[in-house]
């Protein structure tokens, strides 16, 4: 069972992402109420439960250390795994398996999510996010991992705590702070930095070749949207192959 069309705007003042691009050590937040598209249904507060939601609890047996700290550079030293020790990921609900993730191209997500992109843009900045399980558009997407990692930006942070806690609101606590870096993927002539579950980064750089072939499972979270032209996607990392 899937959500009906659900996705909410937050309208974000200069003043903030000026904020949250600096880095600083705090960061004061300041948005409207989120204003929903035109079919979305527009609520107060957020209180939607999706009982389709993906479950990012590891395993009992396997305790990741959601504040693994990946190599700066592909070339720096890397303590050997064995290939052959499941990653500490467990598939998504409703289906407990990874079937619903289907063969797509990110080029592919861009354009199936551009009208969304589009109905929603009537003020900028502001952030869109998508609660619906259909369309975030699982996808095996099929790239050349470079090997790089890099912190996650402050704006994309405030972003993914503020879609978890409303598409996961039992769990954002745990899942927030699985995504702290992003790894730098290409396809075809286009770069993309991704948001990757922090226990997959060990095993990336254990079972990955740099500059070779991997497939990425990810899922279309939303969009930063700093003008009409300026549309970062952001798509999460929940799990990989070579």
């Amino acid at each position: 069972m899937y959500w009906s069309r659900s996705s909410v705007i937050l309208c974000l003042t200069a003043v903030l992402l000026l904020s949250a691009c600096l880095g600083s050590g705090e960061t004061a937040v300041s948005f409207n109420s989120p204003t929903p598209t035109s079919t979305a249904v527009s609520t107060s507060t957020p209180t939607i439960t999706p009982s389709t939601t993906p479950t990012v609890t590891p395993t009992l047996t396997q305790t990741p250390t959601v504040t693994a700290s990946p190599t700066a550079s592909p070339t720096a030293t890397r303590t050997p795994r064995p290939t052959a020790t499941p990653k500490p990921t467990t598939p998504p609900e409703p289906t407990s398996t990874w079937d619903r993730y289907q063969v797509r191209t990110l080029r592919t997500i861009k354009e199936l999510t551009d009208p969304f992109i589009a109905e929603s843009v009537a003020q900028y900045p502001s952030i869109y996010l998508e609660f619906s399980d259909e369309f975030q558009y699982p996808s095996r997407v099929r790239i050349v991992y470079t090997g790089q990692f890099r912190e996650i930006s402050a704006t994309r942070q405030f972003a993914i705590a503020r879609w978890a806690e409303v598409y996961l609101p039992d769990k954002a606590d745990v899942y927030v702070p699985l995504f702290q870096h992003e790894v730098l993927v290409r396809e075809g002539s286009e770069e993309f930095w991704m948001p990757v579950q922090e226990p997959l980064i060990p095993y990336m750089e254990n079972e990955l070749q740099v500059e070779g072939k991997a497939t990425m499972l990810v899922v279309w979270m939303g969009a930063i949207l700093s003008g009409p032209d300026e549309v970062e996607r952001i798509y999460l990392v929940n799990e990989f192959s070579d």
